[in-house]
């Protein structure tokens, strides 16, 4: 008997270890170029050697297609004309089929064209529902109902073909109401009230890339940073260390079908390129040097959405900006100078016949520097990581120096730094700066100086107590602070200025917290104070003081119910006025989640404030409830989601003045009902 039982294990053994053998013996490759598209009429197969009939099964992916290869010898070939190949990138998965179950052998890719020719194709079209209506209101002070339906479409579609990339997308927006129409500013009642939002088209080959419609362009700060229009852009690589990248685009933001790409209007555009060279080309990002130009002009048109009267301009200039950091990015700089040539040219319209100075043209320049290094760092397992690190800025912009295409505060010089701290999650941080004005040292302008010291600190007990479970109840201690004082210089000459117009005043900012966090709930505490100290002569009483304590809870004593309670009191004190104020106030939110995708909501907050002496009390009342319905639908490919909602507001104001004799009660509230539906 015992040698049956060996015999059967050795006869077992040796099955096992020849059938591990016959499997390590399969090999499996394409009998075509798996880096080639192909149609779906190919003729394919697989060249699978050491196999043998019924040991193996062969997957399109999830779809077993073992049936459909027709084998000649080594070879298995795929019966095209029965199913044509799947469309896309797919891969053939090839298992062996054996006593001990099933085994993967090999994965070989395959891609198929489409029957357009295309490699790969994705469309996706969205379509957004808006609508809200003011079912009631009432009180003595009901606002008109409104009704508003808003319709937003998207498309997005993307296509490939021999390495290159093609995406076309477009937005359009439609509302009921006119007034809410895209170019209602600008065309009144003539607005379309469906009009087309923004459009983007886009060829990427490698690392080159044209585009149209849409775009944000430039990364030189004082010349042009993420200029954002509609126009047509070019990236295109000069080898592996050159690129540049050119730009025409409108001179404002626009919307609509009129001037479509964005270039019909040549004296309201912006012409604008770069070139980037890496000059350590083996070590990307190391040493990056990028030249920028600008030439733009842009006639009195305001945005779309902006109803100013703006002015004639013209600018062009250049920038050379340096980029370098170490490989573990302990140690960068980023700094740039750039020139600006800039004019008002006479514009008739805003002249209106009269007899106008012309402006000169400027040429003024600007440079900034920004430095971050990391002076000190350690981290090593089991310890907490250590790391000290200062940030230096530095920018000056000259006296009337304007560029088309980026927004800068001219006649200003600043310096700042930052000084960082961390430890573990503990984390302290001192800032300075130092700015000023009046470049130029015209006696005739107030020249302003400002000198801010920041600080922040922010400790979690928890890290440092060593015990995990009693974590919660450690809190999370933050500090900060500001210091700022803005003083002016001497009195200008002949500028109509006292002693007491040249600002003279500090001011201080101060806050600290603590926050507790557990399982379901969170408790915070806050305290605050600041000062404006005025010391300019005649103002020197003209002070403010200002106190506030606050705490806040959040829990969830229920499994679907969320509770958020908050409370505050401020004091504030005015001294020159002899007046000190009080406020207090209250606030609850909660939500309720109900079965079948329901969700009850609200909030309630009460506000209290009067004046020592009493001579003005004020109280407000504010309150809202939500119902909310979401249901969802999704099909394989398509579906629809969306929200129904009812809506309660409810507003109380209640003022007394005492001095004027002065009383007023308002109330007023509104129902609103609406929905929010997607269908893509």
């Amino acid at each position: 008997m015992k040698r049956k039982i060996c015999g059967g294990a050795v006869a077992l053994w040796l099955s096992l270890v020849g059938s591990i053998s016959a499997q390590a013996q399969i090999t499996a490759e394409g009998t075509y170029d798996t880096d080639k598209w192909l149609r779906r009429d190919s003729s394919v197969g697989l060249r699978i050697a050491g196999a043998s009939e019924g040991r193996l099964a062969v997957f399109l992916d999830s779809t077993d297609v073992t049936d459909l290869l027709r084998r000649r010898g080594d070879v298995w070939l795929y019966r095209s004309e029965l199913l044509p190949l799947p469309v896309g990138e797919t891969e053939w998965v090839i298992w062996q089929v054996g006593p001990g179950g099933w085994q993967e052998v090999a994965r070989i890719p395959l891609k198929v064209l489409r029957k357009s020719g295309l490699e790969t194709r994705e469309q996706e079209l969205r379509l957004d529902l808006q609508g809200q209506s003011d079912l009631d209101a009432g009180g003595t002070m009901p606002a008109p109902k409104e009704e508003r339906l808003t319709a937003q479409i998207d498309l997005q579609q993307r296509a490939s073909l021999k390495g290159v990339s093609i995406r076309l997308a477009a937005n359009l927006l439609g509302v009921s109401e006119i007034e809410q129409a895209l170019r209602f500013g600008e065309r009144g009642e003539r607005a379309d009230r469906l009009d087309l939002s923004s459009w983007g088209l886009s060829v990427t080959r490698g690392k080159g890339e044209l585009g149209f419609g849409h775009l944000s362009f430039g990364e030189s700060r004082q010349l042009i940073d993420g200029f954002s229009s509609r126009g047509a852009t070019l990236r295109l690589p000069l080898g592996s260390t050159v690129d540049l990248r050119v730009a025409a685009l409108n001179g404002s933001a626009i919307v609509g079908w009129d001037n479509f790409l964005g270039l019909s209007r040549s004296r309201h555009q912006v012409l604008a390129g770069s070139l980037g060279v890496e000059l350590l080309p083996k070590t990307p990002g190391a040493m990056r040097l990028e030249g920028t130009f600008l030439d733009g002009s842009l006639l009195p048109l305001a945005d779309f959405n902006r109803g100013e009267v703006t002015d004639r301009e013209e600018s062009d200039g250049w920038s050379l900006r340096v980029q370098t950091a170490t490989p573990a990015q302990r140690f960068r700089l980023d700094a740039a100078v750039a020139e600006s040539r800039f004019t008002n040219p006479t514009d008739p319209f805003l002249a209106q016949g009269e007899e106008l100075v012309e402006v000169e043209r400027e040429t003024r320049g600007a440079r900034y520097g920004d430095l971050s290094w990391v002076i000190l760092r350690r981290q090593q397992p089991d310890t907490k990581a250590f790391e000290v690190a200062v940030d230096l800025r530095h920018q000056r912009v000259e006296p009337q120096y304007r560029t088309v295409a980026a927004f800068l505060q001219s006649d200003r010089q600043e310096t700042a730094g930052d000084l960082r701290f961390a430890w573990g999650g503990s984390l302290a941080q001192v800032s300075w700066s130092s700015s000023r004005d009046n470049l130029d040292d015209l006696a005739s302008v107030l020249t302003t100086r400002t000198r801010q010291g920041a600080w922040s600190f922010n400790l979690p007990f928890s890290e440092w107590s060593g015990d995990e479970s009693s974590s919660p109840w450690w809190p999370v201690f933050t500090l900060t602070g500001q210091r700022i004082h803005q003083k002016g210089d001497d009195i200008p000459v002949n500028g109509g200025f006292s002693a007491s117009h040249i600002p003279d005043q500090i001011s201080f900012n101060h806050q600290a917290g603590l926050q507790w966090s557990g399982s379901g709930w969170s408790l915070g505490a806050t305290a605050s104070s600041s000062e404006q100290d005025n010391r300019q002569p005649g103002r020197e009483n003209a002070d403010f003081l200002q106190r506030g304590y606050g705490l806040t809870v959040t829990t969830t004593p229920l499994e679907r119910l969320d509770l958020g309670f908050d409370l505050r009191h401020e004091e504030q004190e005015n001294l020159a006025q002899q007046e000190d104020r009080v406020s207090r106030s209250a606030g609850l939110t909660w939500s309720l989640r109900l079965p079948a995708r329901q969700v009850l909501s609200g909030s309630f907050s009460w506000t209290e404030s009067r004046t020592d002496p009493g001579i003005r009390v004020s109280e407000d009342l504010l309150g809202d409830a939500q119902w909310a319905w979401s249901f969802e639908r999704r099909q394989r490919v398509h579906g629809w989601s969306g929200q129904l909602f009812l809506r309660w507001a409810y507003q109380q104001s209640d003022a007394t003045d005492f001095l004027f004799a002065f009383d007023e009660h308002r109330i007023g509230w509104k129902v609103t009902g609406g929905f929010t539906m997607s269908l893509f």
